[in-house]
């Protein structure tokens, strides 16, 4: 088969189910629904898609084998996302998780149907884009983000959100400024949305391509834990008049996070 592009992992034995050379429907979501575990309707989203090239090992080539023309069921698994040196780099968890053979080639390797509840919502086709552009590894420039629209800017922000070295763990080192304390210098010149604050943001803690939270909670947990940086520390933030043209009311509850926090602001 083709270098393989996702695998399939059982949650529950914490074992792989395959290696998947690619997949057809699944990046097809809807990336309004903006919450944890439910749509809008109040009921967790269910995704339908296909797997190609599966190649099974034997836990799963067992159970299909069991289902015969039936559908397998899978229960609780995970579709990873796999870097051009096979390790995973992101997920995405499918609870009761069905899988039906559609298809098999020469080589072994099958094509499957796979139906399945997934938590949050499933991502858009530009979430997939931006995993290929990160299977070599993160960016190594600033400001990769800036380049893209609304869109893909939002897809942007989640792969960041997923991808594995976005651990607490993972500090930079930052210049301490008058004050004794740590200084995170923000460049504020490409913010004209939230998204693009929560890009910047976390580039200036993390580095190109880094975490600092993707939505207001996630944003304050990030601030009063010190994800990337010591707390507390000043935050400057350059050109602050683009997002304040731009950000309105948003604006001021950034600025509420970070001072509730204890940490200083400095808009230049």
């Amino acid at each position: 088969m083709s270098r393989p592009r996702y695998r399939l992992f059982d949650d529950v034995t914490q074992s792989r189910l395959g290696l998947v050379a690619d997949v057809r429907g699944f990046f097809e979501g809807d990336e309004s629904v903006d919450c944890w575990s439910a749509d809008r309707d109040g009921e967790m989203p269910s995704t339908d898609f296909e797997v190609l090239g599966l190649v099974p090992d034997p836990p799963l080539r067992a159970a299909l084998e069991t289902a015969g023309d039936a559908e397998c069921e899978l229960e609780e698994i995970s579709l990873q996302v796999l870097s051009d040196d096979g390790e995973p780099i992101g997920l995405y968890p499918l609870l009761c998780a069905e899988l039906a053979r559609t298809g098999s080639s020469v080589d072994g390797s099958i094509d499957a149907r796979v139906v399945a509840w997934i938590p949050g919502s499933a991502p858009r086709v530009e979430v997939e884009r931006v995993w290929d552009a990160w299977r070599s590894g993160p960016p190594d420039r600033y400001g990769v983000w800036a380049e893209l629209p609304a869109g893909p800017r939002a897809a942007w922000l989640r792969v960041v959100a997923d991808y594995r070295p976005n651990d607490p763990l993972r500090r930079r080192e930052h210049a301490r400024g008058p004050s004794g304390r740590p200084e995170v210098v923000l460049d504020g010149g490409h913010i004209t949305d939230f998204t693009g604050f929560l890009c910047a943001i976390g580039e200036a803690v993390n580095g190109p391509g880094g975490y600092f939270g993707s939505n207001p909670m996630a944003l304050a947990d990030c601030v009063s834990s010190g994800w990337g940086v010591a707390c507390p520390f000043t935050l400057v933030w350059e050109n602050a008049d683009v997002a304040r043209a731009r950000l309105g009311d948003t604006m001021d509850m950034l600025l509420d996070i970070f001072r509730e926090a204890g940490t200083d602001v400095v808009l230049r």
